[in-house]
């Protein structure tokens, strides 16, 4: 694995490996059979709904988190012109740790309250990045 070609190559076989590993096993089994069918559109309604309903959202979303938080990582290390650089570097992960407790305390109010999303934790990475430069 010394040479980048050969790092792309095992990147570009292992990452449709992942993928199709992420859509064969989970909680209910499914034999080879009807995962293959189901990954073709036919087979059983269960087993379709299972591997392209549940499985297939859930690999996709774990695949694009992992590309985006590389993405970040390459990002901080080329900005900070420092091949070791982390998120703990700048504060990043201590800043957004207050702010995303006080986000949870604050929404585990007994009475409901209607679902939203609140970019709170970042707001609190923010902070620090910002007060640096």
């Amino acid at each position: 694995m010394g040479t980048p070609r050969a790092t792309v190559v095992a990147v570009a076989l292992a990452a449709p490996l992942a993928c199709a590993l992420a859509l064969a096993f989970g909680s209910v089994r499914l034999g080879w059979g009807d995962w293959l069918a189901a990954l073709a559109g036919g087979g059983a309604e269960t087993a379709r709904e299972i591997v392209w309903g549940l499985r297939a959202p859930r690999a996709a979303a774990a695949f694009g988190a992992g590309a985006l938080l590389a993405v970040a990582g390459t990002l901080l290390q080329v900005l900070l012109r420092n091949p070791l650089a982390d998120p703990y570097l700048l504060g990043v992960s201590g800043g957004a740790s207050p702010r995303s407790a006080s986000t949870s305390r604050r929404s585990s109010a007994p009475a409901p309250r209607p679902a939203r999303s609140s970019p709170s934790p970042l707001r609190g990475a923010a902070g620090p990045s910002i007060a640096w430069s």
